[in-house]
């Protein structure tokens, strides 16, 4: 069993630290809790801005956390800097932008699947040596609460979460007996610019475009909740209200849940849910509705049958995507 104070004065690794969650759990880290962190993302200035706010206790590397390679760079970093880490939390995710699965290239595919879930896994598997020096030894990966119930539109986002969270559940049953801690993070809708509509004008004037980062919670909030849960040491922390709501909805109505979550999105005025279901409203609008069709007579000649030859054969090209169509957005 854990003291409360048990993160106090920790050395903790941290992916995504340049911005949102990530950005909030390196402040308050440092400044209330005297850890130090050493952060892990892309964005090279945001990360020496942080350094700057923070101060000694956070020092950082630019790298692609998706990549497995620099998960081995980070390991002989952490090496060189003599810096042996308590925790390790895999905050760094990507979401695309919400469009059908068929819609999704294989690049976007590719960079969501490595950067939410196999970062994840070579963080673990890389880092897991290091970790096993600490008295503290602790895994804290953020998943999603699309874990708990998906939504149509990020069909792959909610595929790597979920496994981000089976994953966490099964490493904490097999590293509770070394004295780990390994626990899962779900936040429902955190407020940044993630979900504003590209175009103002379509959208509908009874709807403000900040409607769903409104109805989120602030960065700076999930991050005070995630670490007062971190504190007790939970094994699922979900975060903010509609996280619960969708964890109760799904336990409640496994089996509609996510129909139910798919036509709310069609009513839903706004132009990230109207261009995703745009076909479907069209095929609706020019499809015969309450006309009974005409039957026609079925005429029965003599003549011998033959095989449709595959030259007669009509096949329907897929239309092209193109990467203007989909976005990759850093999220948290």
């Amino acid at each position: 069993m854990r003291k409360l104070n048990w993160i106090n004065n920790s050395n903790i690794v941290l992916s995504g630290a340049s911005s949102g969650i990530g950005r909030e759990l390196a402040i308050l880290f440092c400044q209330k809790y005297n850890c130090k962190v050493f952060g892990l993302a892309r964005n090279t200035d945001k990360l020496k801005s942080l350094k700057a706010e923070i101060g000694d206790n956070f020092d950082y590397l630019a790298t692609d956390i998706s990549i497995q390679q620099s998960w081995q760079q980070v390991y002989d970093k952490l090496v060189e800097i003599n810096f042996c880490p308590d925790i390790l939390i895999n905050n760094a995710g990507v979401i695309h932008r919400f469009a059908k699965f068929r819609m999704l290239n294989d690049e976007i595919v590719n960079n969501t699947i490595n950067t939410n879930f196999l970062s994840v896994v070579n963080s673990t598997r890389i880092l897991l040596p290091l970790l096993d020096k600490s008295p503290k030894r602790a895994i804290i990966n953020v998943s999603s609460a699309s874990a708990y119930l998906a939504c149509p539109g990020v069909s792959l986002y909610a595929a790597t979460k979920s496994a981000t969270l089976a994953f966490s559940e099964v490493l904490h049953e097999e590293l509770s007996g070394e004295g780990y801690y390994v626990g899962a993070v779900m936040p429902g809708p955190v407020k940044t610019d993630l979900y504003k509509p590209r175009n103002k004008k379509t959208v509908d004037k009874l709807v403000k475009d900040n409607f769903i980062t409104n109805f989120g919670i602030s960065a700076q909030k999930a991050s005070k909740q995630i670490i007062s849960k971190m504190r007790r040491c939970r094994k699922r922390m979900t975060i903010g209200l509609p996280a619960h709501i969708m964890s109760f909805f799904y336990r409640l109505f496994p089996s509609f849940s996510i129909a139910v979550v798919g036509k709310v999105f069609r009513a839903v005025p706004l132009a990230t849910y109207k261009e995703m279901f745009v076909d479907e409203k069209s095929k609706r609008k020019h499809s015969p509705r309450g006309k009974k069709s005409k039957k026609t007579p079925v005429i029965i000649t003599e003549q011998p049958s033959q095989e449709l030859s595959t030259d007669n054969q009509v096949a329907v090209a897929p239309s092209k995507i193109t990467d203007s169509q989909t976005t990759n957005t850093p999220a948290k």
